[in-house]
């Protein structure tokens, strides 16, 4: 990213070795990750596909961008702009596992999620619309009579050229203008009369108060709703382990990865801990990994003790004399609390 923006940013002020030095490192450094989005793509393309992140990656379109760059040494404004955002969109991804950012990552991408649904609802509603002014304010009379077309003189040709300013005869453009009506920007038809098309009338007020009032505040409502609902730390811990699985298993080398005091083998729920130390006292290991070593403390603070061990007498009359005395406690309770009812029938029959 730096290297690429470097070149953007600062093109007329490099030379032209410097340029394609940048663009050369910028090549070798995107293909680099590139190599890790095709392992995590071979190792699941549906998990791939469906991770939001990878699409922030788009690592492919700047290394295109650099090799037209070298080649030709020019390069349209567009292809810089789009490659310079994706890379500033990747690297702002790596901090989504720091808890004071992640946290926000992770309620955006939830939120994101939830209303997902309502958004392709909204986007229907909006090409709908489009589609209906498109048709509608499509002039199909000759462009000299269209009032909403201007004169210009091609003053090589000495030809009058008829140009027109209706954003809606195309199709494209007309979805733009509804989306901007949808942001209260309704200056694309103020050319048209609504008094005299009641028709575009009737579908400004339809849309102005279906979608700009109605759906707009129930969508916000809903994000408020989605944001109580996502704003957890369990989010974002779960974002940082896909995280720290992904570096693990596509960013490291086979070495790292089976280096045994980064990675144990052995990886087990801590209510699991009494039935495993009590397969390796036992000797009945089946596992085909190695058996873990089990320290004497571990062993006292779990209150271990093995099939072939036996109580001693000691340990009996310990045991014994604790059951006894808690017996008797009980006893006692049971005591006082009859002594206590026996108190209340007293006082109950005092009274009545």
């Amino acid at each position: 990213m730096g290297c690429f923006l470097t070149v953007a940013t600062f093109e007329t002020k490099l030379s032209k070795s410097v340029q394609m030095h940048l663009l050369i490192v910028t090549i070798i450094l995107g293909i680099l990750h590139l190599t890790f989005e095709l392992r995590q793509f071979i190792h699941s393309p549906k998990h791939w596909v469906q991770d939001f992140w990878n699409y922030c990656g788009a690592m492919l379109f700047p290394i295109i961008t650099s090799f037209y760059w070298l080649l030709t040494s020019t390069i349209p404004i567009w292809a810089v702009t789009i490659s310079t955002l994706l890379l500033e969109l990747k690297f702002l991804s790596f901090f989504r596992n720091i808890e004071i950012i992640g946290a926000y990552f992770a309620m955006i991408i939830g939120v994101a999620k939830n209303a997902f649904s309502f958004l392709v609802i909204l986007g229907f509603i909006i090409v709908a619309f489009a589609h209906s002014l498109h048709i509608l304010l499509t002039q199909t009379t000759d462009l000299s009579n269209d009032q909403n077309n201007s004169v210009v003189s091609n003053s090589t040709s000495g030809k009058v050229i008829a140009t027109s300013s209706n954003i809606f005869v195309n199709f494209i453009t007309a979805i733009f203008a509804v989306y901007m009506m949808l942001t209260g920007d309704s200056s694309y038809l103020s050319d048209w009369s609504l008094t005299e098309n009641p028709t575009l009338a009737i579908l400004i007020v339809c849309f102005s108060f279906f979608t700009t009032i109605y759906l707009m505040n129930l969508f916000i409502g809903l994000l408020s709703d989605f944001i109580d609902k996502t704003n957890k730390k369990e989010l974002f811990l779960l974002q940082r382990a896909k995280f720290l699985v992904e570096i693990e298993l596509f960013y490291m080398l086979p070495h790292q990865r089976r280096k045994n005091n980064w990675f144990p083998e052995l990886i087990f729920h801590l209510d699991k801990l009494y039935d495993l130390i009590k397969k390796v006292q036992n000797d009945k290991w089946e596992e085909p990994y190695e058996a873990p070593f089990i320290s004497d403390t571990l062993k006292k603070v779990t209150k271990f003790k093995s099939d072939v061990e036996t109580y001693s007498k000691k340990d009996i009359d310990i045991d014994i004399n604790i059951d006894i005395n808690k017996i008797t406690e009980d006893i006692q309770k049971l005591k006082t609390n009859e002594k206590a009812i026996q108190k209340l029938r007293d006082l109950l029959n005092k009274e009545l």
